[in-house]
């Protein structure tokens, strides 16, 4: 596997983990339980979307000449930027169904999951070479 797409494996790995973490230690102290695990959950999807458009974005740009490049990762950069506002306008519009503080710490997950990479890359690292790869 390149080098690249482990990395995002590696951190899609880390939104997950953060995001049952961030859910199951909010829970306990969630006035209202259910819209903050749909909440965090919410965010948690959002937040592995939006990585995997950062991903896409990465790859078309380094395909691109300099001047397209910079145009696209801008682009790029404000639409991921919309869709996590529409993650968080979803919590602050329904708040009965989900919690905008459970949607913005899913959302956050995203930026966990960065500092969560290398430790997540040594654990798959050592379980490789157990197995001889």
């Amino acid at each position: 596997m390149r080098e690249e797409k482990q990395t995002f494996v590696e951190m899609l790995i880390g939104i997950v983990l953060s995001t049952i973490v961030i859910t199951v230690l909010g829970a306990f102290f969630a006035s209202n339980i259910l819209s903050y695990v749909l909440g965090t959950l919410l965010g948690g999807c959002f937040a592995a979307i939006v990585l995997v458009m950062l991903y896409r974005s990465i790859e078309k740009a380094l395909m691109l000449d300099e001047e397209n490049a910079s145009k696209h990762t801008t682009k790029t950069a404000i639409f991921r930027l919309i869709i996590m506002c529409i993650a968080l306008m979803a919590g602050i519009l329904f708040p009965g169904i989900l919690n905008v503080v459970g949607v913005f710490l899913g959302l956050m997950s995203l930026k966990f999951c960065a500092y969560l990479q290398p430790s997540v890359h040594k654990v798959l690292a050592l379980k490789n070479i157990d197995k001889g790869r």
